[in-house]
């Protein structure tokens, strides 16, 4: 599973000054409150990053970016509503990827969005079954979740949800998210065809297989045929319809979508909470195992304060940094 590529990746790194890409992923902290069976960046043992050293870099950028805080657990940054507030303060776009268990407290919420926090990504692989969080994330988590989405959406966050579906595990979860997302919102007032931002920035549940890197399930990946016929399944429709929304590498339509290098589709659900959108995305590796390889859009924050290919980068340091 961690062999070393016989074949060379095209890994590059760029200056701060000289990146081209629209985002840029940051891995505040590799520690994690969870440990879940898929995950890209396993190793705990790595020390925090020097915040100074990050503002350096976003004074460097040349242009304002979506600066994706991730980990690990980016939550278990004390001072992430610092880190944030100077993501702004440089003119750029803070995007936080997290598990969402700390977002499970209101007023945790409240202090991100004071400090400058409007856009969420939020890891939701069981939406409110527990069965499947034990599998997938090695806990009974369904119930903090389900708090995080709730909070998410009354401080306002423009939200996106993440979901790896493992065949034979947690294939329901894709119908699940959907009747969750509209549940919850239905309950704390919000429809997102009236109701600002979500009127102009429609929810995204994004879903995807499996991703062969790092640490994950052996044998539980989905192709991309058959997250296509899921989800035709699912909104009871023709795998046409599906196939007919799919968008070509390379393009990137909405905030927040930075999956341009691979294959996908973005379909619409209609919900009695407004319209949400669904995005499959092609996960599959390429011949030395980098899934989502070439995206131009994705990179990442290296260990020495660069700015890389994003899988790319992860892959040449795989179990590392």
């Amino acid at each position: 599973m961690n062999d070393t590529p016989t074949i060379p990746i095209s890994h590059f790194t760029l200056a701060p000054e000289n990146n081209s890409f629209a985002t840029v992923h940051v891995d505040l902290t590799h520690r994690c409150n969870m440990e879940c069976a898929n995950c890209y960046v396993p190793n705990r043992n790595i020390p925090d990053m020097d915040s100074r050293r990050l503002f350096d870099v976003l004074a460097k950028l040349p242009k304002r970016t979506d600066i994706r805080l991730m980990g690990g657990e980016p939550t278990l940054r004390m001072d992430l509503p610092e880190i944030i507030r100077e993501v702004v303060k440089h003119g750029h776009r803070p995007v936080l990827a997290t598990n969402g268990l700390k977002l499970a407290h209101l007023d945790y919420c409240q202090t991100l969005k004071e400090a400058g926090l409007r856009y969420v990504l939020l890891s939701m692989n069981g939406a409110d079954d527990d069965d499947v969080y034990r599998v997938i994330d090695s806990g009974k988590y369904a119930g903090l979740k389900v708090r995080a989405l709730q909070n998410s959406l009354r401080v306002g966050f423009r939200l996106n949800t993440g979901t790896i579906i493992a065949k034979g595990v947690n294939e329901h979860s894709l119908k699940a998210q959907i009747d969750l997302v509209t549940r919850v919102a239905t309950e704390v007032g919000v429809h997102f065809d009236r109701d600002k931002p979500w009127s102009k920035v429609t929810p995204i549940l994004r879903m995807r297989s499996v991703g062969a890197i790092g640490r994950y399930m052996e044998d539980r990946s989905c192709s991309y045929d058959e997250l296509v016929r899921l989800l035709a399944k699912t909104l009871d429709c023709p795998v046409e319809h599906i196939l007919q929304q799919s968008m070509t590498p390379g393009r990137v339509l909405l905030e927040l979508d930075d999956d341009g290098g691979a294959r996908s589709a973005l379909v619409p659900a209609h919900t009695r909470a407004g319209k949400l959108l669904i995005r499959i995305v092609d996960w599959s590796i390429d011949e030395v195992g980098v899934p989502d390889a070439g995206n131009p859009h994705r990179g990442r924050l290296t260990k020495d304060f660069r700015i890389a290919p994003f899988f790319e980068d992860i892959k040449v340091n795989e179990f590392g940094y």
